[in-house]
């Protein structure tokens, strides 16, 4: 997807396992994550993915996502909305171009990069 170190990420959503997946993926690659309380108004949203600069989201599910595309052209960073909704089909969001796909269809959690992951690798954020 692009993520590099450094990127900022805001996830939008309830309690759910792949919030922190998404929050240890965010930290691996050595980004920050900001979260998103479920029941922030708009104006909240907006001030919180703009001052943080996120540049990607992640909703948690469809409302999350539809509060996020409406804000869509006011959110200066904004490149990619993720939807991981356990209720529908995984979508990825971008200005340009929209795709979605089933769960069966999503990759294996780690892919490639998870073979360059040791034991002894320490967890952190950017300072």
């Amino acid at each position: 997807m692009g993520f590099r170190p450094g990127d900022k990420l805001a996830y939008a959503g309830d309690n759910r396992p792949e919030g922190l997946y998404a929050e240890i993926a965010v930290q691996r690659l050595a980004g920050a994550v900001v979260g998103i309380y479920p029941d922030s108004h708009l104006e909240q949203v907006e001030y919180i993915i703009n001052h943080s600069d996120a540049i990607y989201v992640v909703a948690g599910d469809q409302e999350q996502a539809d509060k996020v595309l409406d804000l869509a052209p006011t959110l200066r960073n904004l490149q990619k909305v993720i939807v991981d909704d356990p209720k529908a089909c995984a979508t990825t969001t971008t200005r340009a171009s929209p795709t979605s796909g089933c769960p069966e269809a999503r990759p294996r959690a780690g892919g490639a990069a998870a073979g360059a992951v040791r034991g002894d690798d320490r967890a952190g954020l950017p300072g």
